[in-house]
């Protein structure tokens, strides 16, 4: 299993491992961060790094890796919503 040592610029580290991150923000997972809305649509893989391709309530597309949405999702303002059906 391999692990990822993250680091983050106010010093913080955390380990992952790829086996957890893998199953974090499957496809249809919804969120609110702010007053933006996002839905996964899709899992992936790039360079050994687990990456989501989110979409916005607007349509804008956009791929992050799964270690800044865990980021994000430590934010005040993060609220997860139902699954898209």
């Amino acid at each position: 299993m391999a692990m990822k040592k993250i680091v983050s610029s106010d010093n913080a580290v955390v380990i992952v491992s790829d086996a957890n991150q893998e199953k974090m923000f499957p496809v249809n997972y919804r969120y609110m961060l702010g007053d933006m809305m996002y839905t996964v649509v899709r899992a992936f893989k790039a360079d050994n790094t687990q990456m989501r391709r989110l979409v916005t309530a607007s349509g804008e597309v956009q791929e992050l890796t799964v270690a800044s949405m865990l980021k994000d999702k430590d934010a005040p303002d993060f609220r997860k919503l139902d699954p898209k059906e």
